[in-house]
């Protein structure tokens, strides 16, 4: 273990031979700063593609490697923080705003229905479907009786007194459906 001048050094594993000797510079932080920015090239790959090449010129390929694989985890490490800060302000802007947006939604509702009473209007979706389940009663109750009115006419002549009765209502049905 080496301590000097405010610096603690300890080194427990080394790969050197026996006796060999090393020398540790300090270098200050603006100076390490300035030497990452004048190795270190940063270009975009294609107009707004969003993909970064980072270039970093030196000796060590190790430490090339370890150099650029620290700067794309801080760039996503950041990338991530300004995400997920920005998500934050939108949820925290929309939570504001959701009464607000309540209040007026509920307000023309109101109205929506008031008009919709002052003038007799009507849900016209709902209308729709009442509509369309009479015509499939109808189409039901048609279709039964058109198959025993064929029924009847198979079993009686056309004089017998339940065959016109049920032509009859056979017709019934078709005018009912065709009024709706």
């Amino acid at each position: 273990m080496l301590k000097k001048e405010g610096v603690t050094l300890m080194v427990e594993a080394i790969h050197a031979s026996p006796g060999s000797e090393f020398t540790v510079t300090k270098y200050s932080t603006l100076g390490m700063i300035n030497q990452l920015q004048n190795s270190l090239t940063v270009t975009e790959n294609g107009k707004d593609a969003g993909v970064l090449s980072l270039t970093y010129t030196g000796e060590d390929r190790e430490q090339i490697r370890d150099i650029l694989n620290s700067i794309a985890r801080n760039y996503q490490e950041q990338n991530i923080e300004r995400k997920s800060a920005e998500a934050s302000k939108s949820l925290a802007f929309l939570a504001q705003q959701l009464p607000e947006v309540r209040s007026r939604l509920d307000v023309a509702e109101n109205k929506l229905n008031a008009f919709r009473q002052d003038k007799d209007s009507v849900d016209l979706p709902l209308e729709a479907k009442a509509v369309l389940d009479s015509m499939v009663n109808i189409d039901a109750q048609l279709n039964e009786l058109t198959f025993k009115e064929a029924e009847i006419s198979k079993l009686y002549h056309q004089s017998s007194p339940g065959v016109p009765h049920a032509a009859g209502e056979t017709a019934g049905a078709g005018r009912r459906k065709s009024q709706t």
